[in-house]
């Protein structure tokens, strides 16, 4: 979804940063989630922070189990219907790569609209 900012003859385009995640809950049943992307990439920088991730030869982060039980924790609090380990790589890998792509398109239409 995006939204249009005018000022006088220039247009910049904003991203709202919705994201939505389709959650598997119990016995084939999913669950619709709505999340922030900056709320979320806040919370995830914070944690990596705190565990001090280090990078591997090929560029990706060295995570750990207690690192994705604390992004666990943070997609609970952020009122994701349920979390684990493997949910919350997925959604930590999905939240990073959409902040890239979408920090990489603004940046792009921001040099249009203004020159």
């Amino acid at each position: 979804m995006f939204f249009r900012l005018q000022r006088s003859q220039k247009t910049i385009r904003l991203d709202s940063g919705s994201l939505r995640f389709i959650v598997p809950i119990d016995d084939g049943a999913t669950a619709i989630w709505d999340a922030d992307l900056i709320v979320l990439k806040l919370n995830f920088e914070s944690i990596e922070t705190r565990h001090r991730l280090s990078l591997r030869p090929d560029g990706a982060f060295e995570t750990s189990q207690q690192f994705l039980d604390d992004v666990s924790d943070a997609l609970i609090k952020a009122g994701c219907p349920r979390a684990n380990a493997t949910l919350a790589r997925q959604v930590w890998i999905a939240v990073n790569d959409c902040f890239v792509k979408t920090e990489s398109r603004f940046r792009k239409d921001l040099k249009k609209a203004i020159g």
